[in-house]
């Protein structure tokens, strides 16, 4: 019941944002440079962070019904 490809249905979508977060401010001069920064931050995502993201699912769904595919507070 995901409408629209929203974000609140694809968790993925939330740890990119988190990686997007933790590169602002840096100054790249490279694509490797870059590629390399996202690397260690995508490592230094913990499983708990997996899990809890995973876990917090059901409650996405039930915020995405409610809102019929408008945006929710997630």
């Amino acid at each position: 019941m995901c409408w629209g490809g929203s974000p609140d249905c694809n968790p993925i979508e939330h740890l990119w944002a988190s990686v997007k977060r933790e590169l602002r401010g840096y100054q790249f001069s490279s694509k490797d440079e870059l590629w390399d920064k996202v690397q260690e931050i995508w490592k230094s995502i913990s499983p708990r962070t997996l899990e809890e993201l995973v876990a917090s699912m059901p409650s996405r769904m039930k915020e995405i019904i409610k809102a019929q595919g408008g945006p929710t507070r997630y």
